[in-house]
């Protein structure tokens, strides 16, 4: 997707295609929501930091939608992140770079909640949608929930970043935005 801005909008034939150049920008509000689907992981990862014998979460958010993870659904429509949560801590490992090691990636922080049932927000996420090289982030919030002792149970993810551009409609000179959601059909 290109990152460089075009200054003016491309005069296109009513109907016909027109290239839009897109500029990446982050916000502080929300823009979207979505319950994410997760698979449970009862076994440890190739290498993880010390849990101090402390019950953890461990899964793979496979996708911000449910129902996408179908026979047949192209393998770009999944998140597919492997995580660990260390909710007594309010400690989220992702494992962005997809290699089974929980210890090379950012570790995100938040204020731990008492009691046996656990609903913490992890923000300023930069991932990315796939482990290749050549992918770019986006920045989303997590929410992980569930009960102590127990695995996961669920989560959301909100986006803060899209894609902005300029467009003409008719004679119309106009701003167009794209969240980027690797569920989407296209």
């Amino acid at each position: 997707m290109p990152t460089g801005a075009q200054e003016q909008a491309t005069a296109a034939p009513g109907g016909s295609a027109q290239t839009v150049y897109l500029d990446y920008r982050e916000l502080d509000t929300r823009i979207i929501g979505s319950r994410l689907n997760i698979t449970p992981r009862a076994e440890p990862y190739k290498k993880e930091p010390d849990w101090g014998g402390r019950a953890i979460c461990r899964g793979t958010i496979n996708s911000a939608f449910h129902g996408v993870e179908k026979p047949g659904a192209s393998p770009d429509h999944s998140i597919n992140l492997p995580f660990a949560w260390d909710y007594k801590q309010g400690k989220l490992y992702l494992d962005v770079n997809r290699n089974s090691d929980l210890t090379d990636d950012a570790v995100y922080s938040t204020t731990p909640s008492p009691g046996n049932y656990y609903y913490q927000t992890f923000t300023n996420i930069q991932i990315t949608f796939d482990a290749q090289a050549s992918a770019h982030r986006v920045l989303v919030n997590i929410a992980v929930y569930g009960y102590d002792g127990k695995n996961i149970s669920g989560g959301n993810l909100t986006w803060h970043s899209y894609w902005q551009g300029k467009a003409l409609l008719g004679d119309r000179e106009c701003q167009v935005g794209l969240v980027e959601n690797p569920n989407s059909n296209a």
